[in-house]
């Protein structure tokens, strides 16, 4: 997902989502988000309300610190690079399969 004005538009996404076969969510957000806090309640509403793991980059790491803090807090990674994200999806899922395939042992 990228950037939207329409805040509850980053909910109804990731609801949508929901059933289908979906790892994790990456969003990135650019800087000039003006509805910082709202945005945040609404992706901590949709990882409660979907189980869906959702991993944020917000591109403006000194104008939502507080922000950022409260979704890590929240148990939502939230990253100032699209790459970091990316590159912690990959180890997640790389566990996550090692994590399946050493269960049984």
């Amino acid at each position: 997902m990228t950037f939207t004005r329409d805040e509850g538009l980053y909910y109804r996404c990731i609801e949508a989502l929901q059933g289908e076969e979906v790892d994790a969510v990456l969003v990135t957000i650019p800087s000039h988000f003006d509805t910082k806090d709202e945005l945040t309640s609404f992706l901590i509403k949709a990882k409660e309300d979907t189980n869906i793991p959702i991993i944020v980059a917000w591109l403006c790491a000194d104008e939502v610190e507080a922000q950022r803090r409260y979704l890590w807090k929240k148990g939502i990674p939230t990253f100032i690079d699209p790459q970091q994200a990316a590159f912690c999806l990959k180890y997640l899922v790389w566990y996550g399969q090692w994590l399946k395939n050493h269960a049984s042992m």
